[in-house]
This record gives structure tokens, sequence and C-alpha cells, in this order.
């Protein structure tokens, strides 16, 4: 089965199910946002708006993002924005107890 060749990497049998777990926090995390707008606002309006613009960054920045990713290392940018992501989610909890 040639789609499971990749599995014959180590990297990749460590990256996969990582990734898969990161996927699965960004999920609840975006679920918890929208939970909690609505919970704020009572409004679904502002529960579309919410999800509508969390989207607008990757629109407008993919381009220049794959620009900057092409010059670094790509290694230490994975880890830097997986760091970045694990210091956000927090915050988004925060929200919910003030």
């Amino acid at each position: 089965m040639s789609y499971l060749r990749s599995f014959r990497h180590r990297n990749y049998r460590i990256m996969y199910p990582a990734n898969t777990l990161s996927n699965i926090g960004t999920w609840a995390q975006r679920v918890a946002q929208d939970w909690l707008v609505l919970q704020l606002s009572g409004s679904g309006t502002y529960v579309g708006l919410v999800t509508g613009v969390q989207f607008l960054p990757a629109l407008l920045l993919s381009i220049q993002g794959g620009a900057l990713a092409d010059r670094f290392n790509k290694k230490a940018s994975i880890t830097a924005l997986q760091y970045r992501g694990r210091r956000i989610s927090p915050h988004t909890w925060c929200a919910r107890c003030y």
C-alpha cells in the first residue's frame, strides 16, 4: 500500500500522532471560544462573526507566511509556532474566569 509508505520514516511516525493531538487541541479551543462568545453575548450573530474573523489571518497572511517559511529553518519555525499556540490557549480559559 503506497499510502502507508510515509510511516517507514521515524520522524513521520513521531510527527503524525503529535500533529493529530495538536489539531484536536486546536479544535477544542475553537469550540470553547465559540461557546464562550455565545455565553457572554447570547447572540448567534456574534458567534458567526467570531467564527468568520478567526480565519482572516490565514486568508490574509498565507502568502507572506509562506515566503517567511522558505527563509527560515522549518523545524525551528514549527517548534516556535507550536509553543506560541500552547501559550495562547490558557488565555481563552482565563477570559471565562473574569
